[in-house]
């Protein structure tokens, strides 16, 4: 016992409500990939069959004709909503509409043909008519076979592409492909059962209730997998944006793959997929060597690409697949620019370095005998500026021995010891005292505390305490170093009593960027935050009520482990 056709038609009505829902709830996401295509699909099912609903209803042969022909007309819109939905979630970006273009002519033609179909009956043949319960039953011809075969041919293409892309993706991603196939797919069913004849009744077209099981599914999607929120990134599209080039081959070393940087980079002439890799690089002695090895990350390499030298970093890794190697990645990078950068810097490095410590340094010192002279044999405002001057070039020079010292201290990889802070702070304490007489300076240590550190941390530690001192405008200017010791780490703290610390001095121990604005005043600073990074330590500088306080903590190191360095003996007071 079947329903009447206008009870079929008022559940045909009901069928388009959780197509609308969907409708809604996809708005949002149009921007989306698929997102756009997705309510264009639904609107043309629920046309589809809201038309076919109003052919129920309608008696006379012109009505119930014409809401065929609109059945049609949705029909394609679904088809090629669908197209489209299917390509842009496995492509994972928009088309344009000059893709779009091309697929809507066979529909465009078969509307002219419907709607003209009196004239020439290509779409409906003679013997079409509309039987006592207001059912249409056509007599198909050329026109709308082709309209079939056409539509399918789209929806097969969806369905293939899902098909892919449910096969090649895992997770999240696998069940958002397996949903959008099922939707897809059941809605395809329906109809060949209707078009065959496994339907006893004529007007009862279960194609609607295709399209109310795939809305339902595709909800489920939605709302369940985060469909058209949470996207795969595309295979393809990740290589053809990266600028390092990317050659795949398989465990026979035959390529499989290559991107378009890859093809820049070692202008080939022709696709190299398909080819052995021997072949493919076959120019370049040096890499085919390289690659033979195992796995590698980074390895440098200089080949000759377009006539001149280039600089190349290779990696190599693994590519596993059922618990073996299913083949190889190759990812190369033209280091060029960069390396030749680090040539033109350690040039750079090598020429300053000479002329900081050999060149400026000889003619200081020639500047400061003549001082020293001039001091001794004049007296008055002469000597004073005498002495001036002498100051100053021994200023000078100890900026170049500080810049040498941070030339090393910038280098990558430098080795730590193990070093007793309290006789390294003590010497410095002493060689302090010795130097200004005028300020107090008090001392506050355990017997010992080891710790972990870069062999210039004398020279930080100089620097720290110079730093408190010959800043600070106090009358009765003093400064405090105090070590003390935790189970793992030992704190060094250097307080001064002077007004307070510059916001740019600050930065150089914030990892702030440094300009012609904002900078230090001097290289002890930047001295000290390099070598307590280098020791894997970390600087803090606060504003007290008294003055500036640094606190450099390190980590602590025991008796029984611990060797003292001979290098940290011999910074304080050399020059």
């Amino acid at each position: 016992m079947f329903p009447g056709p206008e009870l079929y038609a008022a559940v045909l009505f009901l069928t388009v409500l959780p197509a609308a829902y969907l409708i809604r709830a996809v708005w949002s996401r149009l921007d989306r990939p698929s997102g756009r295509w997705l309510v264009v699909t639904l609107v043309g099912m629920s046309g589809w069959s809201v038309s076919w609903a109003l052919m129920l209803l309608f008696e006379g042969y012109r009505l119930s004709l014409w809401s065929f022909n609109v059945v049609v007309l949705f029909a394609s819109v679904t088809t090629i909503g669908w197209l489209f939905v299917t390509i842009e979630y496995t492509w994972q970006k928009q088309v344009e509409h000059r893709i779009v273009a091309p697929f809507l002519i066979v529909p465009a033609v078969v509307q002219v043909l419907i709607w003209t179909n009196p004239f020439h009956e290509l779409v409906w043949r003679p013997g079409t008519f509309v039987d006592a319960q207001g059912v249409l039953h056509p007599v198909h011809g050329l026109g709308f076979y082709l309209h079939i075969g056409y539509s399918y041919l789209l929806v097969v293409a969806g369905l293939v592409l899902l098909t892919v892309a449910f096969v090649e993706r895992e997770g999240l991603y696998r069940k958002q492909a397996f949903l959008l196939l099922l939707g897809g797919f059941i809605p395809t069913v329906f109809p060949i059962a209707f078009v065959f004849g496994m339907i006893p009744t004529d007007y009862l077209n279960p194609t609607p209730l295709g399209f109310l099981l795939g809305t339902s599914i595709w909800g489920w999607a939605l709302f369940r997998y985060q469909l058209l929120k949470t996207v795969p990134v595309a295979r393809r599209m990740v290589l053809a944006e990266m600028s390092e080039g990317v050659l795949i081959v398989d465990d026979g070393n035959v390529v499989t793959d290559a991107n378009d940087a890859l093809h820049e980079m070692f202008d080939l002439e022709s696709d190299p997929t398909g080819k052995p890799l021997e072949s493919v690089l076959e120019p370049y002695e040096g890499l085919r060597s390289l690659i033979q090895s195992g796995t590698f990350s980074d390895e440098r390499i200089t080949v000759e690409l377009n006539g001149e030298p280039r600089h190349l970093t290779v990696s190599k890794s693994s590519v596993t697949h059922d618990g073996g190697t299913g083949g190889w990645v190759l990812v190369f990078n033209d280091r060029t620019a960069l390396f030749r950068y680090e040539e033109d810097l350690e040039l750079l490095k090598g020429v300053l370095a000479r002329v900081l410590r050999h060149d400026i340094r000889n003619k200081l010192n020639v500047i400061r005998a003549h001082g020293e002279l001039l001091a001794q044999q004049t007296d008055g405002q002469h000597a004073k500026q005498a002495r001036t001057v002498v100051q100053t070039s021994d200023a000078v020079i100890e900026t170049a021995e500080k810049a040498k010292a941070i030339e090393s201290l910038v280098e990558a990889d430098r080795p730590l010891y193990d070093t007793d802070l309290v006789h390294v702070a003590g010497r410095t304490v002493d060689w302090a005292t010795e130097q200004y007489p005028d300020v107090d300076i008090e001392f506050d240590a355990p017997d010992q505390a080891w710790v972990r550190a870069d062999e210039r941390l004398a020279l930080g530690i100089r620097s720290l305490v110079e730093n408190g001192i010959e800043h600070n405008d106090s009358d009765a200017p003093m400064v405090r170093v105090a070590i003390e010791r935790t189970d793992d780490t030992v704190t060094l703290t250097v307080d001064d009593n002077g007004s307070g610390i510059d916001r740019y001095e600050q930065r150089v121990f914030e990892g702030e960027a440094v300009d012609q604005l904002n900078h230090s005043t001097g290289l002890g600073l930047w001295l000290v935050n390099w070598v307590v990074r280098n020791s894997n330590g970390a600087t803090t500088v606060t504003q007290t009520e008294t003055g500036t306080r640094f606190v450099v903590t390190l980590e602590r190191r025991f008796p029984s482990e611990s060797r003292a360095v001979d290098a940290c003996e011999s910074e304080p007071g050399s020059r």
